[in-house]
């Protein structure tokens, strides 16, 4: 096994400069998307799509995606076979994948997408050690890759960030290149006219705050961690955040849970293309399949409890903001 970091990588996609074998692991899905799309929009792959393959990990079909590796390309130097969600594959399947990449053919290029955190744990670890694959690992950035790609994001933009005002943002949101995408656009949409982006425009518009990351519930509420969800709770309360943004991080984890329950009642626990497309991640998916999981009749009353919620907080109700976000998270807990 070969540690490449994205900007080489990113280097000999532009050039056509290709390895025989890559593996992208880690959650950031957007990074490894438009890695990938220098390649696809390169006008040699655009004006020859037989010899751009893409297809999603099927154990039961992944011989049908090797035998279409072992084509050859009609027109490119080399055809590209990208195989997406490789961690749907059993033990058995990655071995028989890992073993095809011992000796692929010359003509092939072929890019393994692994959308989750490898732990030593896992099946493909030890298999991807003992290769001789180009492994790129996206996580969440740090605050160097972070900046720099916040800088980016508002060049694109024709505006302006400054270091101090990247870190900011960092700070606030944390290093997913989707929330930070996300974020640059919001921004740059409040400060439309603007060349300089100020870090009033930064406090004013950013929506998502490192300390409040619905994926911290969501997962809390996966794993069963009552305790867990009280803590961040309590954290959210006392660090002078908007009640409103609180309450939208449990309406965020309750919508998914919902969405999730009623694909597992109608039988599709399975069907992790459909849960992905109504916006569950394949980690939370398979985490809610393995669990007790929750209700779709218990998801519908915390939906409700938090619409209750939102319809006070905005209006002279009187009640008390802390009061009403904690009984939010003890019916969370209720519901578990």
């Amino acid at each position: 096994m070969k540690i490449e970091n994205a900007k080489k990588i990113a280097d000999d996609f532009s050039s056509l400069n290709l390895g025989k074998v890559y593996f992208f692991s880690g959650p950031d899905h957007l990074r490894k998307t438009k890695l990938l799309c220098i390649l696809e929009k390169n006008k040699i792959y655009k004006d020859n799509p037989f010899d751009f393959l893409k297809k999603e990990a099927d154990p039961k079909n992944l011989g049908d995606f090797l035998l279409d590796c072992d084509s050859p390309p009609m027109h490119c130097p080399k055809k590209v076979a990208v195989l997406k969600r490789a961690e749907k594959l059993r033990a058995a399947e990655l071995r028989d994948l890992f073993s095809y990449c011992k000796n692929p053919p010359d003509f092939t290029c072929l890019v393994i997408m692994y959308g989750e955190t490898l732990g030593k744990e896992d099946a493909a670890y030890a298999l991807l050690e003992e290769s001789g694959m180009i492994h790129c690992v996206f996580e969440e950035m740090d605050i160097i890759e972070a900046c720099a790609f916040i800088k980016e994001k508002f060049k694109e933009r024709k505006m302006h960030i400054s270091q101090e005002n990247a870190e900011f943002l960092y700070s606030m949101a944390g290093g997913d290149s989707s929330v930070l995408e996300n974020e640059a656009e919001k921004i740059s949409l409040y400060a439309c006219g603007k060349e300089e982006i100020e870090k009033s425009d930064i406090s004013l518009c950013c929506s998502v705050h490192r300390e409040e990351n619905p994926y911290e519930i969501m997962d809390a509420a996966l794993n069963g961690d009552r305790k867990k969800i009280l803590n961040i709770t309590e954290k959210l309360l006392d660090s002078n955040v908007e009640p409103l943004a609180i309450l939208s991080v449990f309406t965020l984890a309750g919508e998914k849970l919902l969405k999730m329950a009623i694909l597992r009642e109608n039988g599709f626990s399975g069907d992790f293309k459909t849960a992905y497309s109504i916006g569950v991640f394949y980690r939370e998916f398979k985490a809610f399949n393995s669990s007790r999981g929750i209700s779709s009749i218990k998801a519908e009353k915390l939906l409700r409890r938090c619409a209750e919620a939102e319809n006070l907080l905005k209006t002279s109700s009187g009640r008390d903001p802390r009061i009403l976000i904690k009984n939010i998270a003890y019916e969370l807990n209720k519901a578990l």
